[in-house]
């Protein structure tokens, strides 16, 4: 089975620094998927898994604007000391985390410290640079409804998708098809429970899992 929308997908990731360095890997054991076509990936790296199959190994490069974006110098503040949380000990490389405006987490990491004064750097660690993906399809196959029902959950009500409670107090989410003939209902009854650690949004860096949720290079969900 090749990859196309809708479909489940397996699959590991390396990225590597304009030097060669590798500066984020899946875990071997645990290696995220994602189901093809609702925006979970980087829009690159989505593209490029179009019509891959199980097995196939590839790199993609990519620009920072492809990736985790330009570095943005109003990204960073300097702040009062005193305005940390408390037991903070603000020394450079020591990471906060914060949220953007979409509520999803983000790493702030201390720059500088002059005084009293503290530079915050909300830019993501890997802003700015040009990196190279080096990935591998590990399975390719059709989603099943507890597959659905979580990304569902985890993207939300978009567009495309509805969310309603049942009268047995189950969660139904609909993914509307390509030819906007709806998904029968009965594919995504959930758990009201649903997946257990989207919350919005969660990244590697704040040291979730991802054994059997929805992911993408820097958000998953365990």
């Amino acid at each position: 089975m090749k990859i196309e929308n809708h479909v489940y997908v397996r699959f590991s990731y390396t990225f590597t620094d304009h030097d060669g360095k590798e500066v984020y890997a899946t875990e071997e054991n645990n290696p995220p998927w994602y189901i093809h076509g609702h925006g979970l990936l980087m829009p690159a790296l989505e593209n490029a898994l179009v019509d891959h199959q199980d097995g196939d190994e590839f790199t993609v490069e990519l620009k920072p604007a492809d990736a985790f974006g330009e570095r943005l110098e109003e990204l960073v503040h300097s702040v009062e000391a005193s305005s940390l949380p408390e037991g903070f000990k603000p020394e450079i490389g020591a990471m906060l985390q914060g949220e953007d405006q979409a509520g999803n987490t983000m790493p702030i990491v201390v720059v500088g410290v002059e005084g009293d004064k503290v530079i915050l750097d909300a830019n993501h660690p890997l802003a700015g640079r040009e990196l190279t993906c080096s990935m591998k399809v590990l399975q390719v196959r059709e989603a099943n409804s507890r597959e659905k029902g979580e990304v569902a959950k985890f993207l939300g009500n978009k567009d495309g998708m509805a969310t309603s409670v049942d009268e047995d107090g189950s969660i139904i989410m609909e993914f509307g098809s390509d030819d906007e003939e709806p998904v029968s209902k009965g594919n995504f009854n959930v758990a009201s429970g649903g997946c257990s650690g989207c919350g919005g949004g969660c990244s590697p860096s704040n040291g979730n899992k991802n054994d059997g949720g929805c992911s993408d290079p820097g958000s998953c969900c365990s």
